[in-house]
């Protein structure tokens, strides 16, 4: 979707992505996690939110972007029409508080393409955008009403023998899969490809294949994914780039590219897409909008650093980058404090020596850790020990190249003592605790099953008097 700035009174306001075909106005957002800026879709009179996952605001706009109307929707509610509305704006809620956008108000779009005649880089200005819109609205609405009025010529009709069997779906019953290929869904297909995270064998033959049969590449950097493609002998491909910055605007432009029926190859840098890479919304976006998903297996740092640490690997979290912020750094770690799975972690070079450091401070310098480094290049190097000692050694040596940090999971604690529990229960009863909150402050305390508390407690309760 083309992407331009929102402006009132010569006041940026936000940046805006102008979705002004069918199928972008149809998934609007549908499948992302939040909106950075604002959504402008046109010529619309009404919206939906059925199947978001956030509350947005929304303003109702006419021809000229002058605000009819304003509202907030929670996810899953249907709005009405709104007279003479031409064109509707969404962001997130709260957003038109900071923006201070009222009813009444009068809005532009600047910095979107003009079209071809234009006069200026301002979408043609509001006078071209309000007739554009009324006059889509207009041939929208005479087609509809042309359908119900004008019978259909004799040459186009068919006879109910010769038409084509109508496609339904049957309700999902537990027990059922769905159905793999929605009708709405088109012939597309998305397939994400693992690349190599250093070493070029590590492609494997189904990976290249994928590359070849794609009509659309979608990556992160086109100069790295065009030199991987040329060493692997595959013919340039049109690429598309999606990185942080452009998956929510690139989007639209994906999907419509899979509902006409095109095969789109979702890469990142270096292994699996959408895992600490871009992609997540893309490929959100495309199973909701009905499209085929499909999935290439390969070269994958996390796992690779995991199975070659030496830690448990029966179970295991993955927790990507750590926060940049100190502060945010070390509330994510106290959370994670007491977790009992063997947790993965991402981080670059110049921040290593301070997630280590956070690590060691969080979890206890005695906690066993791996470090990886530059995993399948030439110069890979592993290093194991406890966490105080990698912290000390980070800070000695400035680290080079990317690093992947395997922690092992928070120890089990020790199973109380039948002396232990009976010391805490005689404690609380003495301080006049019924059988039940007794029992339920030392299971929660200790870790010892509730019941077994409870008829501790009750053995110690003193008699009744009389």
């Amino acid at each position: 979707m083309p992407m331009a700035w929102l402006v009132r009174d010569t006041k940026v306001l936000a940046s805006v992505e102008v979705a002004d075909t069918f199928r972008t106005r149809l998934f609007g957002l549908l499948g992302r996690r939040g909106i950075d800026g604002a959504l402008l879709l046109r010529p619309a009179r009404s919206v939906h939110t059925v199947g978001m996952r956030f509350a947005i605001d929304v303003a109702f706009c006419d021809g000229d972007l002058r605000v009819l109307r304003t509202r907030t929707m929670r996810p899953w509610r249907i709005a009405a029409p709104v007279r003479r509305a031409c064109v509707i704006i969404e962001a997130e809620h709260g957003s038109f508080e900071r923006w201070g956008l009222r009813p009444g108000d009068e809005l532009a779009v600047h910095g979107e393409h003009a079209p071809p005649g234009g006069s200026n880089g301002a979408a043609g200005g509001p006078a071209r955008i309000a007739a554009a819109a009324r006059a889509r609205l207009r041939r929208s609405d005479g087609e509809r009403a042309a359908g119900r009025a004008a019978p259909e010529p004799p040459h186009e009709r068919s006879e109910p023998a010769e038409r084509a069997p109508r496609r339904t779906s049957r309700p999902h019953v537990s027990g059922d899969p769905p159905d793999p290929t929605p009708e709405s869904g088109g012939g597309g297909r998305l397939v994400l490809v693992a690349t190599p995270i250093g070493n070029l064998g590590d492609l494997s033959p189904r990976a290249r294949q994928a590359l070849v049969d794609a009509d659309l590449i979608a990556c992160e950097d086109t100069r790295r994914t065009g030199r991987l493609l040329a060493l692997v002998g595959v013919e340039r491909r049109p690429l598309l780039r999606l990185d942080d910055h452009t998956e929510a605007a690139e989007s639209g432009r994906v999907l419509e590219r899979l509902a006409a029926g095109a095969t789109v190859a979702l890469v990142s840098d270096a292994g699996l897409p959408a895992v600490a890479d871009p992609g997540e919304r893309l490929v959100a976006a495309a199973v909701a909008a009905g499209h085929r998903v499909e999935v290439v297996p390969g070269p994958s740092a996390g796992l690779t650093a995991l199975v070659g640490s030496g830690l448990p690997t029966a179970r295991f979290c993955f927790e990507g980058f750590l926060p940049r912020r100190a502060s945010a750094r070390a509330a994510l770690l106290q959370e994670l404090r007491d977790e009992r799975r063997t947790m993965v972690f991402f981080e670059a070079p110049h921040r290593l020596a301070a997630a280590l450091a956070d690590l060691s401070a969080a979890f206890g310098a005695d906690r066993r850790v791996a470090v990886a480094r530059e995993l399948t290049k030439l110069h890979e190097q592993w290093w194991r020990g406890t966490l105080g000692e990698a912290a000390a050694r980070a800070a000695a040596a400035e680290p080079r190249g990317e690093h992947v940090v395997v922690v092992a999971g928070a120890p089990a604690l020790a199973a109380p003592s039948d002396t232990e529990v009976d010391a805490a229960l005689t404690e609380l009863l003495a301080a006049g605790a019924s059988v039940k909150e007794a029992a339920a402050t030392v299971a929660a305390r200790t870790g010892v099953a509730r019941r077994v508390a409870y008829d501790a407690a009750l053995r110690l309760r003193s008699p009744r008097p009389g």
